[in-house]
């Protein structure tokens, strides 16, 4: 999805402002931090496409050597000292965010034991708290929005917050989840304690602007949270992409229904490559699960899928990130492994890889780093492409320079 990183890589100015950004951090000069985040952000809700974006600044204020845990932390003592600070609630909803899919844990939703379920419950109790708090402290809170938008798309709405919305009083759900979950509940709160406890003390009243929700918007709770951050912020492409990701039938949703959102009036402000992003993740739908080599059928299915994408018209980015996944296709079907540590190289397939990722890292640097590197790498050293080694110098270089 759109992740906000310059198109070509982090330039000299994006580095020092990082640097900047996290020392008024440490410092706790956060009337400094305010001051530089604020013209990105307004940039941005004015309709500027510029990378790296908003998302990117926010993110990368918190240095990525932090934990989880020690990042929260950090979160937690800036809203402390400067609780009237938009992005402080912000960051602070972010970490609890990421605090919840850790808990959740990758697996598919079968796999996810109840107790699991319950503490990333918890702790997206604590995300949403955050990002209400953030709201009134802007005119036009579009990324407190969204951070609600994606927090309940991935774990569901508290029961307080629409209880507060439906005009009733918001009322804590865990006597009855100790209730209900009589061996899941104390785990729960056993892997929460990593991060805290759960939400103390609930909110008595909303923003005005989340107020009135109609009988409509409480069924179809995505169309919702999706139409009141691009109240905010029209034609917001990564709003975009994260609706359409829940609509994919895996979510209970279909191929037609993604379709008819990509047709339909939420995206019509969209320019023809920015249609072409949303169709490109439809497609991954499916073509994101590489096939097994024997599988010619479906290796062809996919090889004429990732030709007819790249015939689209693209933003760089976006096709440097199709010929990096098309890349980690071709390195399945260039490594040949009949007999168990016996790994042969297909030369033809490693070719094709490498002739990728050189034209992804043409378009994309960050790409080809954080997506192509250990494809490269073989390219580089087991199946001994030419040329390779001295592209994979120069990722190598430009990592440690990114830092």
């Amino acid at each position: 999805m759109t992740n906000g990183i310059a198109k070509d890589g982090l330039s000299v100015e994006d580095l020092a402002w990082r640097t900047q950004a996290r020392t008024a951090l440490q410092e706790h000069d956060h009337a400094a931090l305010d001051a530089l985040l604020a013209p990105h952000e307004q940039a941005w809700l004015d309709g500027a496409r510029a990378l790296p974006g908003i998302r990117w600044r926010l993110r990368n204020v918190q240095d990525k050597a932090l934990t989880l845990d020690e990042r929260l932390q950090q979160a937690q003592r800036w809203v402390a000292a400067a609780p009237r600070s938009y992005y402080a609630w912000l960051r602070l909803g972010a970490c609890w965010q990421d605090a919840a899919s850790e808990l959740r844990s990758a697996d598919v939703a079968a796999l996810v034991e109840d107790s699991q379920w319950l503490a990333a419950q918890l702790a997206s109790d604590h995300a949403v708290y955050a990002y209400l708090q953030a709201i009134p402290l802007s005119s036009r809170p579009a990324l407190a929005l969204d951070g609600i938008k994606r927090i309940t798309s991935y774990l569901r709405e508290p029961n307080w917050l629409r209880a507060l919305q439906a005009g009733q009083p918001a009322q804590s759900d865990e006597a009855a989840l100790a209730e209900h979950y009589p061996q899941a509940w104390p785990q729960a709160l056993q892997l929460l304690s990593r991060f805290g406890t759960p939400l103390q003390e609930l909110p008595d009243s909303l923003p005005p602007l989340l107020r009135g929700r109609s009988q409509d918007d409480f069924d179809a709770p995505l169309a919702y949270w999706m139409r009141l951050v691009l109240e905010q912020r029209p034609d917001d492409l990564s709003t975009l992409e994260d609706t359409l990701y829940f609509l994919y039938p895996r979510w209970g949703g279909s191929h037609e229904a993604m379709e008819d959102f990509i047709e339909g009036s939420w995206c019509r402000g969209l320019d023809l490559a920015q249609s072409n992003a949303l169709r490109w993740r439809k497609a991954q739908d499916w073509l994101a699960e590489s096939p097994q080599r024997d599988d010619s059928e479906t290796v062809a299915a996919h090889e004429r899928a990732y030709a007819q994408i790249l015939d689209w018209h693209l933003d760089r980015n976006l096709r440097a990130e199709v010929l990096t996944q098309r890349a980690g296709l071709r390195y399945r079907l260039g490594r040949i492994e009949e007999v168990e540590d016996d790994v042969q190289w297909d030369a033809q397939h490693m070719q094709s890889v490498f002739e990728d990722l050189q034209q992804a890292w043409a378009l994309d640097r960050d790409m080809v780093l954080h997506e192509g590197l250990s494809n490269l790498e073989a390219c580089t050293w087991f199946a001994h492409v030419d040329g390779a080694e001295a592209l994979f110098a120069q990722v190598v270089d430009y990592a440690a320079r990114e830092g």
